[in-house]
């Protein structure tokens, strides 16, 4: 008897333990390459991935041209039609870019004519959005310096009153809804005045943003990684917070949501990636560090199937270059991230049994 309840102890601390247990990949098949499809082999990634709603790395357009709405408008999902907001869409820009050659390019001539891209959701209550942005000049620096990167919100478009943005109007602390860049040096992620403030932003500088939401009336959760080039940090944790109305759901998001007016105000966004459902948060990034925190440069992949042992995704080689080697990770949906999978984009991947290992250096593999 007491051998069975031992061993029926052990067998709950195995699979209770494991149930907790961060992800961990054991194998790549597939070619690294961006558009091409993988798939990815271990263990406790979770049962529910991300639904991709949207992803755009802006390179099927030309520098100038508007960027369009409705069917083939993005890589993955569509743009939609904003002009009820009063904003011309944005335009594809060669100005700057993080991957390829184009990013979406915007101006703030004034506060009713800056451009702006819209998505229209399909009433959801979890959100994941990842984003890279730079910043030529922030709008109507020195003085109320304000350019809000994202808005979601929680009504049809074309109603953008204060009282219809994604929180009551007495909460104004949602990043994603208003995130304020200060042009104070001593400002960092913190609450001011309502609202989180970004670091002191260094101009026509790349960084990204990955930000998730579980909207709940009054225990909604907020997650934001922010990557820069000291590495990837979680910036912002904060949970048991009104993200959302009761009877409320998200409908539409905006890039911007806002930015004061300003003749020599710019600024430009590269791959864009939106998903949701309850596995929201749940993710594929290939990275420059074998390290999650220690990355500074990562591409997000596009899952097409997700399962506690297998994901299958789309390869998308952000500024990647052709044959540089980096490390794959499968983040679940409470943001715990893998060990780095070495890999080499042009590579085609093995399965584990198949791997030579050769030239190890700490980490770092060279696979033949």
């Amino acid at each position: 008897m007491m051998i069975r309840v031992v061993a029926q102890l052990l067998l709950l601390f195995v699979f209770g333990a494991s149930s907790f247990a961060a992800p961990s990949v054991t194998g790549v098949t597939g070619t690294i390459s961006n558009g091409q499809s993988v798939t990815i082999s271990g263990t406790d990634f979770g049962a529910t991935g991300p639904t991709v709603v949207l992803f755009d790395d802006f390179e099927d357009g030309t520098s100038g041209n508007a960027i369009p709405t409705g069917s083939g408008s993005a890589v993955i999902g569509q743009w939609s039609d904003i002009t009820a907001l009063g904003h011309p869409t944005g335009h594809y820009s060669s100005a700057e870019s993080r991957s390829g050659s184009l990013s979406y390019g915007l101006i703030f001539d004034n506060d009713d004519t800056y451009e702006q891209i819209g998505l229209q959701l399909s009433d959801i209550s979890d959100f994941m959005l990842c984003y890279w942005v730079s910043i030529g000049t922030v709008p109507a620096v020195p003085d109320g310096a304000n350019f809000k990167m994202a808005w979601l919100l929680d009504n049809t478009l074309g109603n953008v009153a204060s009282s219809d943005h994604t929180i009551p109007t007495a909460i104004t602390s949602l990043p994603i809804t208003r995130l304020f860049v200060g042009s104070d040096d001593s400002q960092m992620w913190d609450y001011v005045d309502g609202e989180w403030t970004c670091p002191s932003w260094s101009t026509d500088t790349w960084r990204r943003f990955c930000c998730h939401i579980h909207g709940h009336a009054s225990s909604g959760s907020i997650k934001m990684w922010e990557t820069t080039g000291s590495g990837t940090s979680l910036v912002i944790n904060a949970s048991s917070i009104a993200t959302k109305r009761a009877s409320s759901v998200w409908k539409m998001l905006t890039l911007p949501g806002y930015g004061r007016a300003d003749s020599n105000g710019s600024a430009w966004y590269d791959d864009i990636y939106v998903a949701s459902g309850s596995g929201a948060a749940a993710r594929v990034e290939i990275c420059n560090n074998a390290t999650y925190t220690s990355a500074t440069n990562c591409a997000i992949a596009t899952p097409t199937s997700w399962g506690a042992t297998s994901i299958t995704a789309t390869v998308r080689q952000g500024s990647f270059g052709a044959s540089d080697n980096a490390y794959l990770f499968v983040i679940d949906s409470s943001g715990a991230a893998s060990s780095g999978y070495a890999v080499q984009f042009g590579a085609g991947g093995e399965t584990p049994a198949a791997r030579k290992l050769q030239n190890v250096t700490g980490n770092r593999v060279s696979l033949h």
